[in-house]
Protein backbone atom coordinates (compact mmCIF):
# COMPACT_ATOMS: atom_id res chain seq x y z
CA UNK A 1 0.00 0.00 0.00
CA UNK A 2 1.17 3.26 -1.05
CA UNK A 3 1.50 5.63 1.59
CA UNK A 4 0.73 9.31 1.32
CA UNK A 5 3.70 11.85 1.58
CA UNK A 6 2.41 14.87 4.26
CA UNK A 7 2.31 17.97 3.35
CA UNK A 8 4.76 20.17 3.76
CA UNK A 9 4.23 22.22 6.91
CA UNK A 10 2.95 25.60 6.08
CA UNK A 11 4.03 26.66 9.61
CA UNK A 12 7.57 25.97 8.93
CA UNK A 13 7.71 27.11 5.48
CA UNK A 14 6.21 30.91 6.99
CA UNK A 15 9.44 30.88 9.60
CA UNK A 16 11.38 30.29 7.03
CA UNK A 17 10.00 33.36 5.08
CA UNK A 18 9.69 35.35 8.32
CA UNK A 19 13.57 34.29 9.33
CA UNK A 20 15.01 35.28 5.54
CA UNK A 21 12.93 38.65 5.50
CA UNK A 22 14.38 39.12 9.10
CA UNK A 23 17.99 38.62 7.84
CA UNK A 24 17.76 40.46 5.13
CA UNK A 25 16.28 43.60 6.53
CA UNK A 26 16.89 43.99 10.33
CA UNK A 27 20.02 45.88 10.55
CA UNK A 28 18.99 48.78 8.60
CA UNK A 29 15.45 48.64 9.98
CA UNK A 30 17.31 48.82 13.43
CA UNK A 31 19.50 51.72 12.32
CA UNK A 32 16.49 53.78 11.35
CA UNK A 33 14.60 52.77 14.43
CA UNK A 34 17.83 54.39 16.67
CA UNK A 35 17.61 57.74 14.42
CA UNK A 36 14.44 58.20 15.55
CA UNK A 37 14.52 57.19 19.34
CA UNK A 38 16.52 58.44 22.29
CA UNK A 39 18.40 54.96 22.79
CA UNK A 40 19.11 51.77 21.67
CA UNK A 41 16.75 50.14 24.03
CA UNK A 42 14.33 52.04 22.21
CA UNK A 43 15.27 51.27 18.83
CA UNK A 44 15.44 47.60 19.94
CA UNK A 45 11.52 48.02 21.04
CA UNK A 46 10.81 49.59 17.95
CA UNK A 47 12.46 47.07 15.61
CA UNK A 48 11.19 44.16 17.41
CA UNK A 49 7.30 45.49 17.29
CA UNK A 50 7.95 46.42 13.28
CA UNK A 51 9.00 42.64 13.18
CA UNK A 52 6.14 41.82 15.30
CA UNK A 53 3.72 43.50 12.69
CA UNK A 54 5.78 41.92 9.69
CA UNK A 55 4.74 38.46 11.49
CA UNK A 56 1.34 39.13 11.10
CA UNK A 57 0.86 40.94 7.73
CA UNK A 58 4.13 38.76 6.30
CA UNK A 59 2.22 38.24 3.09
CA UNK A 60 1.94 42.01 2.42
CA UNK A 61 5.43 42.43 3.89
CA UNK A 62 6.64 39.91 1.34
CA UNK A 63 4.75 40.62 -1.72
CA UNK A 64 5.53 44.57 -1.53
CA UNK A 65 7.94 45.97 -4.41
CA UNK A 66 10.27 46.39 -1.53
CA UNK A 67 9.90 44.62 1.31
CA UNK A 68 12.28 47.28 3.04
CA UNK A 69 10.12 50.64 2.01
CA UNK A 70 7.09 48.56 3.92
CA UNK A 71 9.35 48.10 6.99
CA UNK A 72 10.21 51.90 7.38
CA UNK A 73 6.55 52.38 6.90
CA UNK A 74 5.53 50.50 9.23
CA UNK A 75 8.80 51.34 11.48
CA UNK A 76 7.73 55.07 10.72
CA UNK A 77 4.47 54.79 12.57
CA UNK A 78 5.67 52.46 15.72
CA UNK A 79 8.74 55.26 16.44
CA UNK A 80 5.87 57.88 15.86
CA UNK A 81 3.47 55.87 18.65
CA UNK A 82 6.12 55.78 20.99
CA UNK A 83 7.46 59.58 20.84
CA UNK A 84 4.13 60.42 21.88
CA UNK A 85 4.63 58.99 25.44
CA UNK A 86 8.21 60.83 25.66
CA UNK A 87 9.94 64.13 25.80
CA UNK A 88 11.95 66.11 23.31
CA UNK A 89 13.59 63.79 21.27
CA UNK A 90 15.24 66.31 18.91
CA UNK A 91 18.75 66.73 19.93
CA UNK A 92 19.22 63.26 19.93
CA UNK A 93 18.67 63.19 15.84
CA UNK A 94 21.22 66.07 16.25
CA UNK A 95 23.93 63.72 17.54
CA UNK A 96 23.16 61.18 15.38
CA UNK A 97 23.61 63.30 12.39
CA UNK A 98 27.23 63.92 13.51
CA UNK A 99 27.95 60.50 14.06
CA UNK A 100 27.13 59.48 10.79
CA UNK A 101 30.20 58.60 8.99
CA UNK A 102 29.95 57.20 5.29
CA UNK A 103 32.24 57.97 2.97
CA UNK A 104 32.10 60.59 -0.21
CA UNK A 105 31.07 64.19 -0.40
CA UNK A 106 27.99 64.60 1.26
CA UNK A 107 24.42 66.00 -0.72
CA UNK A 108 22.68 69.13 -0.18
CA UNK A 109 20.40 67.42 2.01
CA UNK A 110 23.21 66.32 4.69
CA UNK A 111 24.66 69.36 4.39
CA UNK A 112 21.76 71.31 5.67
CA UNK A 113 21.60 68.44 8.32
CA UNK A 114 25.54 68.89 9.37
CA UNK A 115 26.75 72.41 8.43
CA UNK A 116 26.04 73.63 12.24
CA UNK A 117 26.01 72.53 15.01
CA UNK A 118 24.06 69.21 16.71
CA UNK A 119 21.99 71.78 18.85
CA UNK A 120 21.22 74.22 16.00
CA UNK A 121 20.37 71.15 13.59
CA UNK A 122 17.90 69.69 16.39
CA UNK A 123 16.24 72.70 17.02
CA UNK A 124 15.68 73.63 13.19
CA UNK A 125 14.30 70.32 12.69
CA UNK A 126 11.88 70.80 15.27
CA UNK A 127 10.49 74.08 13.27
CA UNK A 128 9.45 71.21 10.52
CA UNK A 129 6.16 69.16 10.58
CA UNK A 130 6.17 65.28 11.95
CA UNK A 131 6.04 64.69 8.23
CA UNK A 132 8.67 66.47 7.30
CA UNK A 133 10.53 65.81 9.99
CA UNK A 134 10.73 62.23 8.54
CA UNK A 135 10.92 62.77 4.78
CA UNK A 136 13.84 64.51 5.94
CA UNK A 137 15.35 62.15 7.37
CA UNK A 138 14.71 59.40 4.78
CA UNK A 139 15.93 61.65 2.23
CA UNK A 140 19.48 62.32 4.31
CA UNK A 141 19.65 60.12 6.58
CA UNK A 142 18.82 56.65 5.03
CA UNK A 143 19.60 57.93 1.47
CA UNK A 144 16.55 57.09 -0.44
CA UNK A 145 15.24 58.83 -3.48
CA UNK A 146 11.68 60.74 -3.42
CA UNK A 147 10.79 57.99 -5.41
CA UNK A 148 11.43 55.49 -2.31
CA UNK A 149 10.59 58.06 0.43
CA UNK A 150 7.14 58.45 -1.16
CA UNK A 151 6.52 54.80 -0.83
CA UNK A 152 7.30 55.19 3.05
CA UNK A 153 4.80 57.73 3.78
CA UNK A 154 2.45 57.27 1.43
CA UNK A 155 3.03 60.18 -0.90
CA UNK A 156 3.77 61.01 -4.53
CA UNK A 157 7.45 61.37 -5.76
CA UNK A 158 6.80 64.87 -6.74
CA UNK A 159 4.56 65.70 -3.65
CA UNK A 160 7.93 64.81 -1.77
CA UNK A 161 9.84 66.74 -4.14
CA UNK A 162 7.93 69.35 -3.11
CA UNK A 163 7.94 69.26 0.29
CA UNK A 164 11.74 68.37 0.53
CA UNK A 165 11.99 71.54 -1.45
CA UNK A 166 9.88 73.58 0.96
CA UNK A 167 11.45 71.98 4.02
CA UNK A 168 15.31 72.69 2.67
CA UNK A 169 13.78 76.22 2.13
CA UNK A 170 12.36 76.47 6.03
CA UNK A 171 15.59 74.71 7.32
CA UNK A 172 17.73 77.04 5.60
CA UNK A 173 15.72 80.13 7.43
CA UNK A 174 16.47 78.98 10.59
CA UNK A 175 20.29 77.93 10.22
CA UNK A 176 20.89 81.20 8.20
CA UNK A 177 19.59 83.00 11.55
CA UNK A 178 21.64 80.49 13.55
CA UNK A 179 24.98 81.78 11.42
CA UNK A 180 24.98 85.15 11.67
CA UNK A 181 24.67 84.84 15.22
CA UNK A 182 28.05 82.42 15.15
CA UNK A 183 29.74 83.43 11.78
CA UNK A 184 32.02 80.34 12.53
CA UNK A 185 29.55 77.91 11.03
CA UNK A 186 30.17 77.14 7.77
CA UNK A 187 27.33 77.91 4.83
CA UNK A 188 27.75 74.44 2.98
CA UNK A 189 23.65 74.56 1.84
CA UNK A 190 23.15 74.48 -2.28
CA UNK A 191 19.85 75.01 -2.99
CA UNK A 192 18.58 73.22 -5.63
CA UNK A 193 15.33 73.14 -8.23
CA UNK A 194 12.25 71.67 -7.34
CA UNK A 195 11.85 70.45 -10.41
CA UNK A 196 15.07 68.29 -10.73
CA UNK A 197 14.74 64.31 -11.21
CA UNK A 198 14.76 62.01 -8.17
CA UNK A 199 18.09 60.67 -7.06
CA UNK A 200 19.83 62.82 -9.12
CA UNK A 201 21.94 64.25 -6.41
CA UNK A 202 23.20 61.38 -5.42
CA UNK A 203 25.85 61.66 -8.69
CA UNK A 204 26.37 65.88 -7.75
CA UNK A 205 29.58 66.84 -7.57
CA UNK A 206 31.23 69.24 -5.08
Amino acid sequence: MNRRRPDPDPDAQRVAVFDDLYDATFTRVLAYCRRRTRSLTDAEDAAAETFLVAWRELDDATSADSPLLWLYGVAWKVTANQRRGQDRFGRLIGKLGRLLDRPGVPGPDEQVLTAADADAVAAALETLSLLDREIIRLVAYEQLSHAEAGVVVGLSETAIRSRVFRARRRLRRRLGEIRRDDPALLDTYQDEDPTRRPGDRRGEQP
